[in-house]
């Protein structure tokens, strides 16, 4: 039993039954309190995301009902916005645009002890200054008799939030857009915060005495320090570098200790159960939720009937390269749901997993629209896996005795592999209301800018759409990685519209390795992506390049391969194109800065950049745009307003 437990009692405390009384009632009233700021603060995000649904609503619609000639039209009527000029009528775009560099692309100092943007570093600061002081205001010189029990109820008040914010199916994604996977990390947070005020309610009740009705010997107390001690050994093992070492073990770990310590509660103060119970209803329903869908989406009813089989049973698992796999999920029925371009499923695979129901998230780099513009008779999901260590190291190994016993005994049916898909997952962003999309991918990030590239095409073929200029750009360290995408790119590259221009960069960073001739030196083309930093080593042309005209003549190709404005590393005309013709294929690591420079003086309208690399790539893009090139000053003068969104991955 821990030694702090054991200090002597203090002297009673005198107070009035006044005091008593308003001392009771801080307890009960002050978790309320709190409550309602957070009710406000997801209400007034929950009114922001639904502006913007409508917004889009409105303007896809105007979109969709305008005559294509007036639309091509009209594009040709746009030049790009004169420098130079300062407009009032500007001033808002160019607040946001401060705003958005300050929020979401400034990262405060400390960076290698988390990977938070000041935003999120906001939320969590005011978010523990408001426990802190609902817990400790009007304590009367910090006295342990009021904020030792206070403390308790504020945690326990937490605890629905905590459990909410970890789901994968909450009420507070659906209502502000904000996927699961960023609530993640006010998840962490709010859980290390409620972490402080339990160890401030033990240290309270220490000092308050633990005798008499409240001795140490009690059963009621031996609870409490089980919860503390659960629920402090499941925020140690949260820690990044800890959770990352072996994260399925984690998970369950982590799944029981939570479990332990919300019971501990209810057995140690049954007057927080009303506190309590609202989380195992919380954590039930997401369960419940991804039950029922698990069931429908895979059509599990079938496995019962005796000669039918469900889509689990259309898959096809394909080894690309050493260490990546590409599995297709047929969905041969037409099923009454579909996905969104970047979102992700959780992947199942009985025979492959270690435990039952094992699920791991992959994104899809397929849509589920043909691209003529309908819904496809024969629906695909398609994803992408690089193996590491545990599942996907396991599912690498199975494609590769796979076609191992293909290759010795042809005649021999394929191994039996069932997958089922739990999802879909994630609130992606749609750029279709944009004038160009720069997307850009390091490594196998490229599942979804290729999904999202797929849905742009689609869009613009259904007429649903402003884009006009794409920017489609993949950082890679292998130039046999192209081959992973190579047959799916081409077939949407002739689907494009004439209206959409499309520029393929694919940027191999160990070119040396592969026999191809780089431009820089052997020392940089060596330099790993997943390093700190991400030094621009492309060179500045002292010519400087003209715009790029961003309407393609009748009959002519909407791929265009742009004369860039920096000195670029291109691989000599006489290489294979990897059966990408209109691909530029560079030998070295990207000028960040270069390109979204030159993208964005030369748009007609509004830029959206969507990132999914490493986080060295992603810090890259993230700079670049916190300079001039996206500055408040620059849109108030005539340039377009960027939209960044971020998608982080390692190689």
């Amino acid at each position: 039993m821990p030694m702090f437990m054991l200090a002597p009692a203090l002297t009673k405390r005198k107070e009035t039954p006044a005091q008593k009384a308003h001392r009771l009632w801080q307890k009960n009233q002050y978790p309320k309190e709190l409550w309602w700021m957070i009710a406000a603060v997801i209400g007034t995000l929950s009114i922001i995301h639904l502006f913007c649904l409508v917004r889009a609503w409105v303007r896809t619609r105007q979109l969709a009902r305008q005559d294509v000639r007036a639309r091509t039209a009209a594009d040709e009527l746009v030049i790009p916005a004169q420098r130079g000029r300062v407009s009032v009528r500007r001033l808002p775009p160019s607040i946001l645009s401060a705003f958005r560099i300050a929020a979401f692309r400034w990262s405060p100092p400390l960076s290698t002890l988390h990977r938070m943007c000041l935003s999120e570093m906001v939320f969590i600061i005011v978010y523990i200054i408001a426990l802190l002081t609902w817990c400790f205001v009007g304590t009367r010189n910090l006295d342990p008799l009021y904020y030792a029990n206070r403390a308790s109820n504020l945690a326990a008040s937490q605890i629905p939030l905590i459990v909410a914010l970890a789901g994968k199916n909450n009420i507070i994604s659906f209502l502000t857009g904000v996927g699961p996977e960023k609530l993640n990390v006010l998840h962490r947070a709010s859980a290390r915060a409620t972490l402080v005020l339990i160890w401030v309610h033990a240290f309270g009740r220490r000092e308050i005495g633990l005798v008499g009705e409240d001795s140490i010997h009690l059963g009621f107390i031996h609870w409490g320090i089980t919860g503390i001690t659960a629920f402090s050994f499941a925020a140690l093992l949260s820690v990044r570098k800890i959770r990352n070492l072996a994260y399925e073990a984690f998970l369950i770990t982590h799944i029981i200790l939570i479990f332990i310590f919300m019971l501990a509660v209810c057995l140690h103060a049954p007057s927080n159960i009303h506190r309590v119970w609202p989380g195992f209803l919380v954590w039930g329903l997401d369960r419940l939720c991804r039950a029922v869908r698990f069931f429908f989406l895979n059509q599990l009813w079938l496995s019962v009937v005796p000669r039918v089989q469900s889509d689990a049973s259309n898959v096809t698992l394909k080894k690309l390269s050493a260490d990546t796999v590409c599995l297709t999920l047929r969905l041969g029925r037409r099923v009454p749901w579909a996905w969104s371009a970047g979102q992700h499923f959780y992947l199942v695979i009985p025979s492959v997993s270690r435990f039952p129901l094992e699920s791991h998230p992959f994104t899809a780099a397929s849509i589920p629209y043909a691209l003529g513009g309908s819904l496809s008779d024969e629906k695909e999901l398609v994803f992408i896996i690089r193996a590491r260590d545990g599942f996907t190291k396991r599912l690498l190994e199975r494609a590769a005795e796979q076609d191992c016993a293909a290759s010795t005994s042809p005649a021999l049916p394929a191994l039996d592999l069932k997958a089922y898909v739990d999802g879909p997952y994630g609130y992606p962003p749609s750029w279709a209301l944009y004038d160009t999309c720069i997307l850009i991918a390091g490594g196998s990030g490229i599942t979804y800018t290729l999904s999202m590239l797929l849905d742009l095409i689609h869009c613009a073929q259904k007429g649903t759409s402003a884009v006009r200029h794409i920017v489609f750009l993949w950082v890679i360290r292998d130039i046999e990685q192209v081959n992973w995408i190579r047959d799916t790119l081409t077939a949407a590259l002739e689907h494009a519209p004439q209206s959409l221009t499309i520029e393929l960069r694919i940027h191999v960073t160990q070119a040396q390795r592969n026999g191809l001739t780089p431009a820089i030196s052997e020392k940089e083309a060596d330099m790993d992506i997943e390093k700190q930093g991400y030094p621009n080593v492309l060179e500045k042309s002292e010519t400087p390049a003209r715009h790029h005209d961003r309407t393609s003549p009748a009959g002519s190709s909407n791929v265009s391969i742009k004369s860039a404005t920096y000195k670029n590393n291109s691989l000599p005309a006489s290489k294979d194109d990897y059966g990408l013709p209109h691909a530029k294929i560079v030998s070295g690591r990207p000028d960040i800065e270069g390109l979204l420079r030159e993208e964005v003086e030369s748009a007609h309208g509004s830029v959206g950049v969507d990132v999914c690399g490493p986080l060295a790539l992603v810090q890259s893009v993230r700079k670049a745009l916190s300079s001039d090139i996206a500055g408040p000053v620059g849109v108030l003068q005539g340039k377009p307003a960027v939209t960044l969104h971020v998608v982080r991955v390692s190689l």
